[in-house]
């Protein structure tokens, strides 16, 4: 009873927990509820994130990189400690930090008052008015987003959240993987980790599609959104902190069997010295424990061109894929006039079948053609040179619609260059329109306005057909077509279908397979690139570099480009934070611009590597990839190639 891991206190249904199969199917459900959380429902929820608490895309590109920083430094501590003990237990706790730092994350919306848009309040109007009943400081309690006007500082908090996530979600891979290997028999192992590996990618694909759902819920579920207010509408909040409370209590649940499992299963010595006899077979031999051997070591791996060229190149790859895949869905917003639930359907439908057919691409081209480390850097040379032609796809968008004020002329014979913003035109210049919040409205000219105030809008009903409100008086709007004869405008912002959104849909999924193709080549030119006896060494030390240097800065570098391609800022409390339009073209132009320079000079590290791989490494047999030394770098693959 005692080697049941919980010692006389065990519950009897525990027990029969005590296979390789039970070990497998509950480690893949803490791979699904991970992936799900860390990958799906945090890419998902940005936008909801920066419109809430009024983020900027840099802001929120740093979240992920806190996650990246906690995630390298636990690793490492946690990878030591638990190869020493009960690995079941510390993948539990895991387990359980992971579901603190979902339900951290979710806190700050229980602890606002709820979101409320300012112009359905009965004490405001946002009518052309010659006076308005709004405060003098439009902070005061009453009116700023529910009554918090320190919101901001929620940011630090999912920072901390982010921490969490990121200690918890690194030992799945790391600790989980190690767990799998000894407890199940040597030849069988990689095929074991392979159905993790192909488990993973259900987890994103989950997290886009639920988180889909949630955001076509007002975010006050099940309250009622106001009259009027659509996923469509641009000041729309989904219900982003769903996401969390569910990826809380799936991981809670599975912490518990994972707690249960013996730290030994049947078996467990017989594999070992299994192990230990194929190791010797192979001469394989350690450096030491010391700290001499441990420099010497370090020396031989740095001074190996091929690997440093190849880690290179895997930190460029990881800076656009991580910085790109956390953006995505926000990305699919802008250039493509999508709601932000559609968005998260569509990278969902496109990134995970992408994905699978990339890396399985890869595999195949190594496997079949039988090559070897040098061969299969080439390979990764020629998929980076079509994985740059293919990142052009981010140039196809569509151009921003006409707004008033912003990128189009109040009236169609004014002159006004538009290199600065400026909401006051003649037509509105005795509205009081400087209290006025963010209402976009839909002209009858095809022209969104910034508020009614700003289109010089009178009057305003419900139209109860439409289910929207309606305006009239509008002097800043020409007379109505017979589209909108009985009213000028209506609420929300202008919309069209893109025509361009299909071919971009075509073009990107092409482009994740090529990006995923190179996956499998790149890792084993990787390990065919060191001598045996540093391979778990040199794969600890590249995947190190790659968060540090490519999984840290990506969601922040690609957060700025975004944020310089904002027109139209709000106009809040403490700074400017909220992005209410962006254009389209310049956000695409920058996306492409710091994409194919990545690219390009990833591949040319890659050639550098096929340059320098010496002609006698890597010449053992290629006839399958190292599924298990490719562990270490796994839950980068999960978190990056599911998106772009």
């Amino acid at each position: 009873m005692y080697r049941y891991g919980l010692g006389p206190f065990q519950p009897q249904c525990l027990q029969i927990l005590n296979h390789r199969w039970w070990l497998i199917t509950v480690i893949c459900l803490y791979i699904i509820f991970a992936g799900m959380l860390m990958t799906g429902f945090s890419a998902v929820t940005v936008t909801s994130l920066e419109k809430r608490y009024e983020l900027r895309s840099t802001e929120t590109g740093a979240l992920p990189s806190a996650g990246e920083i906690a995630s390298a430094i636990i690793g490492i501590l946690a990878s030591y400690f638990a190869g020493r003990h009960h690995k079941g237990r510390y993948l539990s706790v895991g387990a359980i930090v992971l579901a603190l730092g979902a339900l951290m994350y979710s806190l700050p919306h229980f602890v606002t008052d709820p979101y409320t848009v300012v112009s359905s309040s009965t004490n405001y109007s946002d009518l052309c008015l010659e006076t308005q009943s709004t405060p003098s400081n439009l902070c005061d309690k009453e009116f700023h987003h529910g009554g918090q006007s320190n919101i901001r500082y929620f940011f630090y908090m999912f920072l901390v959240a982010q921490l969490l996530m990121g200690a918890g979600n690194n030992l799945i891979w790391n600790v989980g993987t190690a767990y799998i290997d000894e407890n199940v028999h040597p030849v069988s192992s990689p095929l074991y980790i392979a159905v993790t590996y192909t488990v993973s990618v259900v987890g994103p694909a989950a997290g886009y599609i639920l988180g889909g759902i949630f955001l076509n819920r007002y975010i006050n579920w099940p309250e009622a959104p106001p009259p009027g207010l659509t996923p469509y509408d641009a000041r729309w909040i989904g219900a982003w902190w769903l996401c969390f409370i569910v990826s809380a209590a799936s991981l809670g649940f599975i912490a518990v069997p994972l707690f249960g499992f013996p730290r030994k299963l049947p078996g467990y010595e017989k594999h070992k010295r299994l192990r230990e006899e194929m190791a010797n077979s192979n001469g394989h031999r350690d450096y030491g424990i010391n700290l001499k051997d441990f420099i010497k070591a370090s020396q031989e791996l740095f001074r190996n061109k091929a690997f440093v060229f190849l880690t290179c190149a895997g930190i460029l790859e990881y800076l656009a894929t991580i910085g790109i895949s956390w953006f995505f869905p926000k990305i699919l917003e802008t250039q493509f006039r999508l709601p932000s639930y559609v968005a998260s359907f569509t990278v969902g439908l496109i990134t995970v079948p992408g994905g699978c057919v990339g890396m399985i691409l890869g595999g195949m081209l190594v496997r079949i053609f039988r090559m070897n480390g040098r061969k299969a850097a080439k390979l990764a040379c020629i998929l980076g040179f079509v994985d740059c032609a293919l990142s052009a796809v981010f140039l196809l968008g569509c151009d921003s619609l006409p707004f008033a004020g912003v990128n189009a002329p109040y009236t169609s014979h004014s002159l006004t260059s538009f290199n600065e913003v400026n909401l006051t035109a003649i037509c509105n210049s005795g509205c009081m329109c400087n209290k006025v919040e963010y209402n976009a409205i839909c002209g009858s000219d095809g022209k969104t306005y910034y508020s009614p105030c700003h289109a010089g809008c009178k009057t305003s009903y419900f139209d109860a057909e439409n289910l929207t409100y309606a305006y009239r008086n509008c002097s800043c709007i020409p007379k109505a077509s017979d589209t909108y004869s009985n009213y000028d405008a209506i609420q929300g912002s202008c919309t069209s279908n893109c025509q361009e959104f299909k071919p971009f849909v075509i073009g990107i999924s092409i482009a994740i397979v090529a990006v995923m193709s190179k996956t499998v080549p790149s890792t084993e030119a990787l390990l065919r690139s060191v001598p045996e006896n540093q391979r778990v060494y040199a794969l600890g030390v590249s995947s190190a570099m790659i968060r540090l240097a490519g999984n840290l800065p990506g969601p922040i570098l690609i957060g700025a480009f975004i944020d310089y391609s904002c027109l139209l800022w709000g106009n809040e409390c403490d700074s400017s934070s909220t992005c209410w339009f962006y254009d389209s073209r310049k956000m695409g132009m920058y996306l492409y611009i710091s994409l194919i320079m990545i690219k390009l000079l990833s591949t040319f590290l890659f050639i550098l590597s096929w340059r320098y791989y010496r002609k006698d490494q890597g010449l053992s047999s290629t006839g399958s990839t190292h599924l298990l030394d490719f562990s270490h770098k796994s839950e980068d693959i999960t978190r990056g190639k599911d998106a772009i």
